[in-house]
């Protein structure tokens, strides 16, 4: 943003060209924002003058130039009107009319007609052309904060502050004139007669207006041309140049329409309708969604609010009576309507920065003193009329001690109240007692252009008093940090359990989205109905739900994947979603996998066992868990009878099993194709307590073994194998699963080994009692229809 040093002193008493610039700008920098740059704009006038249109053909427009006295031809341009006067100037290729780029205005075009006396022709009218000053650019962003510097005048405030300089009063600047306050739609009056109605309050806070009877438009002045040309703002005419000065010197952006295309005496703040189209004023015609905000008639879209005007109301030459808008507009809406429409104008940028709502009829009082301060003849209405509340000052109270503790200075009490007094706060000074003592409070007035953003809490305050007192003063000091030692065998347990997964299960780590895809549910026909936690604004329509299991977005990196691999393991460590105790959400870490095969079955067992590895770099015994046999699973992927949930001291801590083949399928797998899954409790595997391993004396005497080949019916389970075989005998120390397998032509049985270890506490173990063991084992067996391989 570009502003004039000039324009900036007019709100303050005082010459700019007295001020040290280099103080000035560090000061800024230091105190209120950041200045990109500076640099000195001085315009020679010496090859410029102004001529009268005196003759006008098809071919040619005659200007008499009475400063170069002479009569010269230039081409036909659609401005010009006998009388009026434009700007030429003389260069090595003769005399031609004025363009904006002869002043540095990146913009293209001619300088428009312009308002002088015919005795100023003599050359006197660059008495009043700015040709020196001091043009600072700002960067946006750090001011983005603070919507009352986005003009002259809350800069003048900022600079006169730190310059100790008097900052001119409102009063100044603004005309006297009633406002009458209305809630949702005002009423017509003998001098106004168009009302204005809020339909939607959210997107408009506040909406004033003003009718002007009559109002007499001319060229643009000398002074405001010299003024914009040094900014980079197009002059246009008089009307629509004053609206542009208006907020640029006090922020809000207003709107002036004639007053003859409104239908039906009613102007409205609304939402677009569906398919609604709109011709902006620069003749692009875009339409509009419902989302959009919209200032209308009864009958048609007079501009898209906040942005631009429609083409069909805006002022022209002809126009003798307007309707001027000065309105609040709710920042977000008109960000995304911006965006939406790719229409960044201005008056937008400024309405995204949460304007004061009271700028809306200080806006109108100072337009009437720029149309005074510029004699231009009109007749406005009798008062200002205005929906919507307007806004209030923020009282902020705290104490002297709160400040100092939060600063870590000592300040004394002009610390405070000089810098927030000339920012334009009112504060008050109160003392109550505090633990027998005296304890200053401040009561502090915040004005509404401070509190509509950025100023609401104490710490706020905190901020305007260190930033003027001066960050350079408060001396360095290195924080004092405790180091305390941390637990973090849970890290270490993390990384251990994804090493073992990664380089001994050759898995492969997924990190993906905590939110589901919802093409991918729909694709696979999926439904996913106990989710309990939503985003409420989501950045894709795609992926809202947050997930209950890591499993579903693993099976979709099966399905994006499996045409490139016969194998695929991924696993994932992260967080899922799930309904709490009463109605809340809880946040659970889970550890989830998948072995996938394309052309083959996938061994049970072995997948087993990596569980059962995982279970072990956790400290717990594979025999102190309960595999359960799922019969009806919760879950649409897992399969009956081959998914097991495993229970540990009662306590549920995973699920493992085979993916039913006909959700399978749903993945567009081969018909061949098989996966085992496991979804386990991350939270429990990281913070289990393992039991403390105690030293259990050696033997004295040796121990021995035997092992039993077996054909197991599929019904019986492998826990109470184990569990029958150690209540044969005392001597019978540990029972272990070595092997199993299984064939097709096998079709109600598997076959297991179990290795038998047994000892005697008293003495050497005889062959008698290890045949003894033996027979008394296999006739248990022989009870569960298990019978010994031949």
């Amino acid at each position: 943003m570009k502003l004039s040093l000039s324009w900036i002193f007019d709100h303050i008493n005082a010459d700019w060209r007295k001020q040290d610039i280099d103080y000035l700008i560090s000061k800024f920098n230091a105190v209120s924002g950041e200045m990109e740059d500076f640099y000195k704009v001085k315009f020679n006038l010496k090859n410029f003058a102004i001529g009268r249109v005196i003759e006008i053909n098809h071919k040619s427009v005659k200007l008499n130039i009475p400063e170069w006295d002479k009569d010269e031809s230039f081409p036909v341009r659609s401005d010009a009107i006998i009388n009026h006067y434009f700007m030429v100037t003389s260069d090595e290729l003769g005399i031609r009319y004025a363009k904006l780029n002869d002043f540095n205005l990146a913009k293209e075009g001619l300088i428009p007609d312009l308002y002088l006396q015919e005795k100023e022709l003599d050359g006197s009218w660059k008495e009043k052309f700015e040709t020196e000053d001091i043009i600072l650019e700002v960067d946006n962003k750090s001011i983005t904060n603070r919507p009352d510097m986005w003009c002259h005048r809350g800069f003048a405030r900022e600079i006169a502050a730190f310059m100790d300089l008097e900052f001119l009063p409102e009063s100044k600047f603004l005309d006297e004139k009633p406002v009458f306050d209305f809630d949702k739609k005002t009423k017509i009056t003998k001098t106004n007669p168009i009302s204005i109605v809020i339909d939607d309050e959210s997107a408009c806070a506040r909406f004033s207006g003003i009718y002007f009877e009559s109002i007499k438009n001319r060229p643009t002045d000398i002074l405001i041309l010299s003024r914009f040309l040094k900014i980079d703002v197009r002059p246009i005419n008089m009307l629509v140049d004053l609206t542009n000065y208006l907020m640029l010197d006090w922020s809000q952006p207003v709107h002036v329409y004639d007053a003859k295309t409104i239908e039906g005496e009613k102007i409205i703040a609304r939402s677009a309708k569906k398919h609604e189209k709109l011709k902006l004023l620069d003749e692009v015609e875009i339409e509009l969604v419902e989302q959009d905000l919209v200032i209308a008639d009864n009958k048609k879209v007079l501009g898209l609010a906040g942005i631009m005007g429609g083409y069909y109301s805006g002022i022209s030459k002809d126009t003798t009576s307007v309707f001027f808008e000065s309105a609040n507009f709710d920042p977000a809406v008109i960000r995304r309507t911006s965006l939406r429409h790719k229409v960044r104008t201005e008056s937008s940028m400024r309405l995204e920065k949460t304007l004061d709502k009271n700028l809306t009829t200080q806006a109108i009082l100072r337009f009437l003193n720029l149309l005074r301060s510029y004699k231009l003849e009109f007749i406005a209405a009798d008062e200002i009329i205005s929906v919507g509340t307007p806004a209030k000052e923020v009282k902020i109270e705290l104490s002297h001690e709160f400040l100092e503790k939060k600063s870590g200075i000592e300040l004394q009490e002009y610390d405070v109240t000089l810098p927030l007094t000339r920012l334009g706060f009112k504060v008050e000074i109160n003392t109550q007692e505090k633990n027998g003592f005296p304890e200053k409070i401040y009561s502090i007035l915040v004005p509404s252009f401070r509190s509509s953003k950025d100023i609401s809490i104490k710490e706020d305050i905190l901020e305007e008093i260190i930033r003027f007192y001066g960050y350079d003063k408060i001396s360095l000091e290195l924080p004092q940090i405790s180091k305390i030692p941390n637990d973090l065998s849970h890290i270490f347990r993390l990384r251990d359990i994804k090493n073992y997964l990664i380089n001994t299960a050759k898995m492969t780590e997924q990190q993906n989205y905590i939110f589901l895809n919802e093409i991918f549910l729909q694709s696979i026909g999926l439904k996913i109905e106990n989710i309990v936690a939503e985003v409420v604004n989501p950045v894709s329509t795609d992926m809202y739900r947050l997930t209950n299991s890591l499993l579903i977005n693993l099976f979709k990196n099966i399905k994006d994947n499996f045409a490139y691999r016969d194998s695929l393991r991924f696993f994932e460590f992260g967080r899922v979603w799930k309904q709490g105790v009463k109605d809340d959400i809880v946040e659970k870490r889970s550890l989830a996998g998948i072995f996938f095969e394309k052309k083959s079955a996938v061994n049970f067992y072995s997948c087993k066992s990596y569980i059962t590895d995982i279970l072990n770099l956790v400290g717990i015994n594979f025999k102190e868990t309960v595999w359960e046999q799922v019969i009806k699973p919760d879950y649409v992927w897992a399969m009956p009878y081959q998914t097991a949930k495993i229970f540990l001291d009662g306590k549920k801590i995973g699920i493992v099993g085979k993916v039913d083949p006909s959700f399978l399928s749903k993945l567009d797998v081969l018909p061949e194709s098989d996966a085992f899954f496991f979804d386990l409790d991350g939270d429990f595997l990281i913070n289990h307590m393992a039991k403390t391993k105690k030293f259990v004396p050696l033997l004295k005497y040796q121990e021995t073994y035997f092992d039993l080949s077996l054909f197991v019916p599929l019904n019986v389970k492998t826990v109470d194998i184990e569990s029958k075989l150690k209540k044969v005998s005392d001597l019978i120390i540990n029972v272990d699963l070595i092997d199993s397998f299984e064939r097709e032509e096998w079709s109600d049985k598997r076959s297991l080994t179990f290795r038998i270890l047994l000892a005697d506490p008293e003495k050497t173990i005889e062959k008698v009692q290890i045949d003894e063991v033996w027979q008394n084992a296999v006739k248990t067996l022989e009870k569960l229809d298990i019978k010994l391989r031949d």
